[in-house]
């Protein structure tokens, strides 16, 4: 075999490969009825395929049908021209609002569970199901779901939401009503240096204000900066958010003076460049005001 074809042959086995990861390691991702992909219902899926593959069965064994929660079931509902994506998320029926319309929630089962291929065989599954608004929150961004038969409300986060700006992102997930700065937090170019105190103040008057700020994001998640024009991350913490299944979000910043916020799904993620100033002032107020938790 020559070496050029060789070498043709790795680097299509490469891509296999990549290929492969890519779909173990994304969260959630719809799919079209005639090509299916391994469906994967949330990050508990994603830790149940880790620990198939570690005993050596198929990393294509999906959690049985039955053991799935209602919504990991019916994880898609296509309404008002978008796919809509579960969280995993339960909310309260006193924080739903108007009714919004019906639609066909819908979802996959492995018929092929236990086996070592990975050419995968599947039923699809659909159930009626009502949407509602949440309480001050956009229609664009997420509804509140109610599968037929059941009597619980889910989250369920637009899969192609990509806000104009700050402001519309801040506006449309309601961020004042259902955000809670947690306390402590990581800080500085040192990974392991970690602050405890409060922020809540410094971080809406000094970057969530910036409304006006493009974001940095295109339809179906493209980044329109690239990691060296992001750079480093000086600033992260995981913020209470009760519309994500993890009961959090994490929101950095960067040493080029952008912020990156993830949304219901945990992905996408979104970035807006607030400057280096606003970056700077943000971090001299953590160093001033909060207190370095000293390692024991």
């Amino acid at each position: 075999m020559g070496k050029k074809r060789l070498t043709r042959i790795l680097v299509l086995l490469f891509c296999l490969v990549l290929c492969i990861g890519s779909i173990l390691a994304r969260n959630i991702r719809p799919f079209a009825q005639e090509q299916a992909e391994p469906m994967q219902a949330d990050l508990e899926w994603l830790e149940e395929i880790r620990k198939i593959m570690s005993e050596g069965t198929s990393p294509y064994m999906a959690i049985p049908w039955s053991e799935q929660k209602p919504c990991e079931q019916y994880p898609y509902a296509d309404w008002d021209g978008g796919t809509y994506v579960s969280s995993g998320q339960k909310i309260g029926e006193e924080k739903t609002g108007e009714y919004l319309g019906s639609a066909i929630a819908y979802g996959r089962e492995s018929l092929d569970a236990l086996s070592q291929t990975k050419n995968i065989r599947y039923i699809r599954h659909e159930k009626k199901a009502e949407l509602y608004r949440i309480h001050e929150i956009s229609e664009r961004f997420a509804v509140a779901v109610r599968l037929e038969g059941e009597q619980k409300y889910y989250v369920y986060a637009r899969e192609d939401y990509v806000p104009e700006t700050l402001g519309d992102f801040v506006e449309d997930s309601n961020l004042k009503e259902y955000l809670e700065i947690s306390v402590e937090f990581e800080c500085g170019n040192n990974p392991e240096e970690t602050y405890r105190g409060d922020i809540a103040d410094a971080l809406w008057d000094i970057l969530l204000s910036q409304k006006e700020v493009k974001s940095q994001k295109k339809p179906h998640h493209s980044v329109f900066v690239s990691d060296e024009e992001v750079g480093d991350i000086v600033f992260s913490a995981a913020i209470l958010y009760e519309l994500t299944r993890w009961g959090h979000i994490t929101f950095y910043v960067s040493e080029h003076g952008y912020i990156g916020i993830n949304g219901p799904l945990l992905n996408p993620e979104y970035i807006f460049p607030v400057g280096e100033n606003a970056a700077e002032e943000f971090l001299e107020y953590i160093y001033a005001n909060c207190k370095k938790i000293e390692e024991k």
